[in-house]
C-alpha cells in the first residue's frame, strides 16, 4: 500500500461495556498498544446483551454497570495513564432512539447519568468525544451534546439531516461503493463533527474484500488530506467464525503501523493538517 501524502488515522471502537473482554480488546489492538499508539474506545455506561442485537426486544433489561467488570476497568485505567486510550461517550443503554428524542432536558439527563457512571469506573478518563447509539440523534440532541463541550463523530445523517437530493444522492453513494469518509467541520476550533459513514471491517463483506477496501479507504483519505477513522465493533470481530476478519484487520493495522507517513491521533487531539512520522 502506498499513501500520496501523509494520512492521520483514528481507531475508534464502539460498544464497550461491562460485558466487553479485556483480553479481547488487546487481541485486537496489541499491535497498537505494543507500539505506544492510541485507541478509542467508546463506552456504553450500563451494558447488556441488546447492545449486540440490530432490533433489541422491547421491555426491561437486566443492565450491568460499567464498574462491575474490574479486570476490564483496571485495564483500561492503566493504558489511560500510559496514553494508549482515549475514552469516549457512546449512550447510557445504546437503546433504539436513545438519544432521537426532542426534549433537552432529558438529552442532559442521559449525558449527566453516562458521565457520572464512567467517571466513577474510570476516573482519569476525559470524556470530550460522543457517539450516538446506533448512529441516531435527533437535531435537538446534536445541538444539546455540543452545546455540552463535546466533539461527535456519527453517520453524516446523524449530524444533519439530508434534504430529498441528500438522501437520493447518499442511496446511491453506499449502492456505488463511494468512499465514506468526509472532512471534519470545526466549529470552534475546539469541538469538531467527525461524519463517518464507513465500517470497514464487517462481518457484512468477505475479509479480503474488507482488507482491499480498508486500503483503498487509507489512500483516498490520504490523497484528500481527511483522517481516516477505522469504525470497529470488537464484539463482531471477536465473533465466532470470524477468524478470517481477525486476520484482515491485524494485516491492515500492522501495514499502517509500519509505515513512516502515518500518524495514529485521537479525537481529542486531533488537528487538522497534521501528520508526522510515529
Amino acid at each position: 500500500m502506498f499513501l500520496p501524502r501523509p494520512l492521520q488515522v483514528i481507531v475508534r471502537d464502539d460498544d464497550v461495556s461491562a460485558l466487553t473482554s479485556a483480553d479481547g480488546l488487546w487481541e485486537l489492538y496489541g499491535p497498537a498498544w505494543e507500539r505506544r499508539q492510541p485507541v478509542c474506545l467508546f463506552v456504553v455506561p450500563l451494558g447488556s446483551p441488546q447492545i449486540v442485537e440490530a432490533r433489541p426486544a422491547p421491555g426491561p433489561m437486566t443492565a450491568v454497570p460499567l464498574a462491575e467488570n474490574v479486570d476490564l476497568c483496571d485495564s483500561i485505567n492503566r493504558a489511560i495513564l500510559e496514553g494508549q486510550v482515549e475514552i469516549g461517550l457512546h449512550g447510557l443503554h445504546h437503546s433504539l432512539g436513545e438519544f432521537d428524542i426532542p426534549d433537552s432536558a432529558a438529552v442532559l439527563e442521559l449525558l449527566d447519568e453516562s458521565k457520572a457512571i464512567i467517571e466513577s469506573a474510570l476516573p482519569r478518563a476525559r470524556l470530550r468525544t460522543f457517539v450516538p447509539p446506533r448512529e441516531s440523534m435527533s437535531a435537538s440532541a446534536r445541538d444539546t451534546v455540543l452545546e455540552q463541550g463535546f466533539n461527535i463523530c456519527a453517520a453524516s445523517t446523524a449530524l444533519w439531516s439530508p434534504s430529498r437530493w441528500g438522501w437520493w444522492l447518499r442511496r446511491l453513494s453506499r449502492k456505488s461503493g463511494w468512499p465514506g469518509f468526509h472532512r471534519p467541520i470545526s466549529l470552534d476550533d475546539t469541538r469538531w463533527l467527525f461524519p463517518c459513514d464507513e465500517y470497514l471491517f464487517t462481518a457484512a463483506r468477505h475479509p479480503e474484500q474488507c482488507l482491499k477496501r480498508a486500503r483503498w479507504m487509507a489512500v483516498w483519505c490520504a490523497f484528500a488530506g481527511w483522517p481516516l477513522i477505522c469504525v470497529n465493533h470488537h464484539w463482531e470481530l471477536l465473533g465466532a467464525g470470524q477468524s478470517g476478519l481477525r486476520r484482515a484487520w491485524w494485516t491492515f493495522l500492522v501495514d499502517l503501523l509500519e509505515m513512516d507517513n502515518v500518524q495514529f491521533t485521537t479525537f481529542n487531539t486531533y488537528q487538522p493538517g497534521h501528520s508526522r512520522a510515529n
